[in-house]
């Protein structure tokens, strides 16, 4: 899907953009389409799906994570009926894309699932050796009754797919990775 060298200059430009925060080891970029149009043109020319459009809410059209610590469970925020695609542009990793949907009038986000009672997904335990080999940064009563859809493993360039209101999380990480997410309706 792209290069190498086209995941540098994507990842080089966009963190040139504007910076939404930086907390508890991951930063998040929202860059606007005037903020580079090249870029936009690039990644929309190479990321477009058959029956799928891209969101551009308020000049918004993608979200740019560099994270050294592994996320938690959440789902991002988007209009309904959206799905979002992911591309590694650097470092390794995973990630975990769960059966079970949020569709709270809130997104469902790391601290929330600190901190919650909210969450409530069944009593059936979660798999121990899928978690000791992916998801020790998550307590694991956090994971009662959540079935594993897909584990992604990171390849640098390429397009991962999935419904923007489907849980996910991060697989434990080996060291920082940074990523580029794209929402699309449908």
């Amino acid at each position: 899907m792209f290069t190498v060298e086209e995941c540098n200059y994507i990842l080089e430009s966009l963190t040139a953009c504007r910076k939404q925060y930086e907390e508890n080891g991951i930063t998040r970029y929202l860059p606007t389409v005037e903020e580079n149009t090249s870029v936009f043109n690039l990644v929309m020319s190479r990321s477009q799906i058959s029956g799928f459009y891209p969101i551009i809410r308020q000049g918004v059209w993608c979200i740019i994570h560099q994270s050294d610590t592994p996320l938690g469970l959440h789902t991002d925020g988007a209009p309904r009926y959206t799905h979002q695609s992911l591309i590694p542009l650097k470092g390794n990793g995973s990630t975990i894309v769960f059966e079970q949907r949020w569709n709270g009038d809130h997104n469902l986000d790391p601290v929330t699932t600190k901190t919650s009672n909210l969450l409530n997904f069944g009593d059936h335990p979660f798999d121990i050796d899928f978690y000791n080999n992916y998801l020790t940064h998550i307590d694991y009563e956090l994971l009662s009754g959540l079935t594993v859809q897909s584990c992604y493993k990171w390849k640098i360039g390429d397009i991962f797919n999935f419904n923007h209101s489907k849980i996910h999380c991060s697989g434990n990480l080996s060291g920082p990775k940074t990523g580029l997410t794209i929402l699309w309706s449908i």
